[in-house]
């Protein structure tokens, strides 16, 4: 260690206590992460319309706020407007699948060939219990009291957790809109403000490899979001015309899950595996058809979405192959669970611009360094 200096002055220690930083700050994000999801939902909003929201003032000379504003409307009413027309079928497919699932149970420990009885067990539990209330007197006020005490509380305990999610959500939404307002309306000033911590020295490089990792991100982004969309469109009205039970339960949440990579075959094995159970328990004979055509269908989306969506709205965006995305998503969601899945593919090229920028780069100076006589 050289004489004289202090310990901040040299440059490793200054670069591992930004690294010490950033891993903080991240790991904050995540135990807080009730606040900073709609947060990061509402930049992630904000930063795919922000191409849209720059043209309109760049051409027609519109306000950020006044297409922000525009944009957050269109986006409410498309909400309001899809729980109004769609919301109660949901939630219809919702219950029905809830209450045949002690039938299709059955149906499948029969096909299995195991002994057990979904609904005679469910029957029995709830006989037993108005029994013990029936058949309790006076003198054994106790129990009744104990199970009138439990089933006040599992009834506050419902009512409390549906207050919560009630409000958590709306919560959420509020922040999730302010934030893409805000973000939308000071894109400009917010990555100007940024550029004043960035060295001179290193500015070019440094905005060069930003704005790689920008048209990485917001590629991938607004592709998986179009992507999401056709899919839960074309799953929906497929499986309705191949008769699959609960289709648009199915296909909504198959379109929600194609945001994650690979996750979208989740789907499809819900809705074959449905299809087929719900067949056998209405005492019909084995067909083809109710495997074939949902597949079909899926099989269209699918290709549909990696020949013509795709391409055109997200290319290749990430330049990852198929390995890193399934491993990204896996090490993603073991790390911070749904959050990490749907973050894991642009953190992953985003480590792939730098380590190409800078990494590798300084594994090659060094190389050359350690060996300077070789050609």
């Amino acid at each position: 260690m050289d004489a004289g200096k202090h310990l901040w002055e040299f440059k490793w220690v200054r670069d591992l206590a930004v690294l010490a930083v950033v891993v903080g700050l991240c790991y904050a994000a995540y135990t807080i992460r009730q606040v900073t999801g709609p947060i990061v939902l509402g930049a992630a909003l904000a930063y795919a319309f922000n191409p849209l929201v720059t043209w309109a003032h760049r051409r027609g000379k519109v306000p950020r706020w006044c297409s922000a504003t525009v944009i957050l409307i269109v986006l409410v009413s498309l909400a309001i407007a899809f729980v109004v027309g769609f919301g109660a079928v949901i939630v219809s497919q919702a219950t029905e699948l809830l209450g045949k699932l002690p039938a299709y149970f059955n149906t499948l420990a029969d096909r299995l060939g195991l002994d057990l009885d979904w609904k005679t067990l469910f029957d029995q539990a709830q006989a037993a219990a108005g029994s013990q209330l029936h058949n309790a007197d006076a003198s054994n006020a106790r129990p009744v009291v104990e199970v009138a005490r439990a089933a006040a509380g599992m009834a506050l305990g419902l009512v409390t957790g549906i207050l919560q999610f009630v409000s958590v959500a709306t919560v959420g939404l509020v922040i999730v809109g302010f934030c893409f307002f805000f973000f939308v309306s000071h894109w400009g000033p917010i990555t100007v403000w940024f550029e004043q911590f960035i060295p001179e020295h290193a500015k070019d490089k440094t905005l060069r490899i930003v704005h790689r990792m920008d048209k990485t991100v917001a590629g991938f982004i607004r592709g998986r979001l179009v992507q999401a969309l056709v899919m839960a469109v074309v799953l929906s009205v497929g499986w309705k015309l191949a008769g699959v039970p609960y289709w648009l339960l199915l296909g909504v949440v198959t379109g929600l899950l194609n945001l994650i990579p690979f996750a979208g075959v989740i789907g499809f094995v819900l809705a074959v595996g449905l299809a087929l159970v719900d067949h056998f328990t209405g005492g019909n004979a084995w067909s083809w058809g109710i495997v074939l055509w949902p597949t079909l269908v899926y099989a269209i989306a699918q290709g549909l979405d990696g020949w013509v969506v795709e391409p055109t709205v997200q290319g290749k965006a990430t330049d990852l192959d198929a390995l890193s995305v399934l491993l990204s998503v896996l090490i993603g969601g073991a790390l911070a669970g749904l959050l990490g899945m749907l973050v894991a593919i642009p953190t992953a090229a985003c480590i792939k611009i730098l380590s190409q920028e800078l990494f590798i780069p300084w594994l090659r100076n060094f190389a050359k360094a350690q060996n300077p006589t070789a050609g």
